[in-house]
């Protein structure tokens, strides 16, 4: 049986239910009106709409996190899939970090100059001014029972005061460290480094709505 045909079965049976109901009370002399009708309307509103007009906002603020949205002139808002740390004063979005744990990280220049031979040190340039170097770890392989694919960790990382020395730094070439030469007339200075602490990002777990 289709669904149609079971909610207007069911229907059916309240609205005999609900005349004979209203029968009976006219000859207790009760105030009459049309509070069976009132009762079907009600009735048949639930089944037609059973979860109701829910309210639920999974991209809501925090109290140190606030979500970024498209503002529509008519009042509507679109979420950017973004925030912005209001204690960093930076926009940030949710990652695995270096530490594991899925963190609002920052965006940032990408890693691709590094100053050591095993290309472990990511090089900060001077210009183009970046606040941060991102550099994508190798994701770890995935948990034996999971068939979800090993996500890629981030770690975010800050210029430190210790230019590079030399004219001489490294970068990667098809997945090899190779020496490159900075150009004489380069006008900035390459600066080594430093990771930025992971908790220093605010920290999320997966939850389901109850």
């Amino acid at each position: 049986m289709r669904m149609t045909q079971v909610v207007s079965a069911v229907v059916g049976s309240i609205v005999v239910y609900v005349v004979v109901a209203a029968c009976g009370s006219d000859g207790a002399g009760g105030g009459g009106g049309d509070g069976g009708t009132g009762l079907v309307d009600s009735l048949v509103d639930s089944l037609a709409n059973p979860v109701g007009d829910a309210k639920a906002e999974p991209n809501g603020s925090g109290s140190r996190l606030k979500a970024k949205y498209l503002s529509g002139g008519d009042g509507s808002k679109q979420f950017l899939f973004e925030f912005h740390d209001t204690e960093r004063n930076e926009d940030c979005s949710f990652k695995l970090a270096s530490d594991m744990k899925t963190r609002c990280l920052p965006d940032g220049r990408k890693a691709e100059l590094y100053a050591d031979a095993a290309c472990t040190q990511p090089v900060i340039a001077e210009k183009p001014a970046c606040t941060y170097v991102v550099e994508e770890l190798q994701p770890l392989p995935p948990n034996g029972c999971t068939m979800v694919l090993p996500k890629p960790r981030f770690r975010i990382l800050t210029k430190s005061t210790t230019p590079v020395p030399g004219s001489t730094i490294i970068y990667v070439n098809n997945g090899t460290c190779q020496s490159l030469t900075v150009a004489s007339n380069y006008e900035g200075t390459l600066f080594t480094s430093a990771e930025v602490a992971p908790t220093s990002f605010v920290e999320a777990t997966a939850a389901v709505e109850p």
